[in-house]
């Protein structure tokens, strides 16, 4: 192995500024080209997660020295962080809302069944 392909995603909240999201390739691009021995292949918007707008960042370690990846990858990530943060981008993390409604009044639910749409099961027979 001569050169070491990293793929990496960054999720931001979906509340980000519109001005934000279109800044932030720029933003993965140049944290990635200001480091040596590093060649940057791509970083753009590839989702709208369940809980994160999702960019991909791609780039190329020119080394086969594991140490130097792990290292020059802490540092990225590292600086990454910090200018998102200085920037006013919030990290999405795994979230999920739930909406929870009140059961109808004066329909109380069935013995063992969880109050809900689908109801009791139907009587065999």
């Amino acid at each position: 192995m001569q050169d070491r392909r990293v793929v990496m995603r960054v999720g931001v909240v979906y509340s980000t500024p519109q001005d934000l999201l279109e800044r932030l390739p720029d933003l993965l691009r140049a944290a990635v080209e200001r480091r040596e021995k590093v060649r940057f292949e791509r970083g753009t918007l590839v989702n709208l997660g369940d809980s994160a707008i999702e960019y991909e960042l791609v780039y190329w370690v020119l080394s086969p020295d594991c140490g130097f990846y792990a290292e020059t990858h802490q540092q990225l990530l590292f600086d990454l962080i910090r200018e998102m943060r200085e920037r006013g981008y919030d990290f999405a993390f795994p979230s999920r809302t739930l909406y929870v409604v009140p059961p109808e009044e004066g329909v109380p639910p069935e013995r063992g069944m969880p109050p809900g749409p689908a109801g009791p099961p139907a009587a065999a027979g």
